[in-house]
């Protein structure tokens, strides 16, 4: 037996970090808890005791088996002592009308069960929840033909499954991206254009060596659909910094201007006629190698998996592209901008976890 106190939480890898009469050791989140204690005595400072053990390898390991029933508590109910028990699924049957808000009341369900990840089940299909979005969609468009000469509409729907704003800010520990004012999953106009750039500097750049921003800033038409400052600051591959003005101040005596702003307008991207929101799962087998700061645990086939659920877009899941301009003298721009959306969906994708086949359109 010996007495740990504790020094750090990390809540991004569900540990806490201890020290153990001088040694410093890593916990679980859920194996704390699983040892009897509450969430109220999770925090710096907090001392308690614990027992070692030696496992199949040599290695010291702080025992995470439960303490029996006494005085005043139970231990927490487990299939197996050292397995933790983060991201187990449940679900709570709370019905969510049409005009509701969708993200407060998934993020208000969660603040009451601190043990599991609750999505709100309308249609008691297996946790997925159909959201009827239909009127957002119209209503963007309304807004972007009442305000625009000139706009276009691209139909395009998901290829598989879709997961946009995982890293934001959530009650989770993963996120996906909710509208602030409608609480229901869309595409954040800044992240269609995003894509659409960084795909148009692609094409543009070839297999020049040149860096992309260079390869930006030698164009006057990326220039003109997307806008560009006077000049900018990038490093190559090297290193080392350099700084390269924009087409439109390297030819400010032709064009009488030294910088541009973009004439194609993005707008925020609704699924159509609705959208089914439904749980996934990641699953990191290794995480006290990653946690190890000393090096010293391997990857091994022994260690514990740590799953993590986090929420996504089903496939087949419709969504509505606008995009427009400014001024009718700019059509070839909103040509080639549509052109280069159509493909961007289809071949690079959108959001995050575009490597192992999320977000493409079709």
């Amino acid at each position: 037996m010996a007495k740990a106190k504790i020094i750090r939480i990390f809540r991004d890898t569900n540990k806490i970090q201890l020290d153990v009469e001088g040694e410093k050791h890593y916990l679980f989140i859920d194996k704390f808890l699983n040892l009897g204690h509450s969430e109220l005595a999770l925090m710096q400072g907090f001392e308690f005791d614990v027992e070692f053990f030696i496992d199949n390898y040599g290695t010291k390991r702080i025992s995470t088996k439960p303490k029996q029933s006494g005085r005043g508590h139970k231990p927490a109910q487990t299939q197996r002592a050292e397995q933790p028990i983060r991201g187990k699924l449940t679900y709570k049957k709370i019905q969510v009308g049409q005009d509701d808000n969708f993200a407060i009341h998934l993020n208000k369900t969660r603040l009451f069960d601190k043990d599991s990840f609750d999505i709100q089940k309308l249609d008691g299909k297996g946790g997925k929840t159909t959201l009827q979005t239909g009127k957002y969609a119209e209503k963007e468009k309304q807004t972007a033909t009442a305000w625009l000469p000139k706009t276009e509409t691209i139909n395009m729907a998901t290829a598989g499954r879709l997961m946009v704003g995982l890293g934001s800010a959530s009650v989770f520990e993963t996120s996906l991206a909710f509208h602030h004012v409608y609480g229901v999953p869309f595409i954040p106009a800044s992240s269609v254009k995003g894509v659409v750039r960084s795909f148009a500097i692609e094409q543009l750049k070839g297999h020049k060596k040149e860096s992309e921003a260079a390869a930006f800033f030698e164009s006057k038409l990326l220039c003109d659909v997307f806008g560009c400052p006077e000049s900018i600051t990038y490093e190559d591959e090297n290193k080392k910094k350099h700084s390269i003005d924009c087409f439109y101040k390297r030819h400010k005596n032709e064009y009488k201007i030294t910088e541009k702003q973009g004439e194609v307008i993005f707008f925020d991207a609704f699924p159509t006629p609705s959208v089914i929101v439904e749980p996934d799962i990641m699953n990191p087998h290794y995480g006290d190698y990653y946690g190890d700061e000393k090096g010293k645990t391997p990857p091994a086939d022994y260690l514990t998996p740590n799953p993590i659920i986090f929420l996504s877009v089903a496939k087949g899941t419709a969504f509505q592209f606008i995009i427009g301009i400014k001024k009718m003298e700019h059509l070839d721009l909103l040509s080639q901008t549509k052109t280069w959306l159509e493909a961007a969906l289809k071949e690079k994708g959108i959001g995050a976890k575009t490597a192992v086949g999320y977000g493409y359109m079709k």
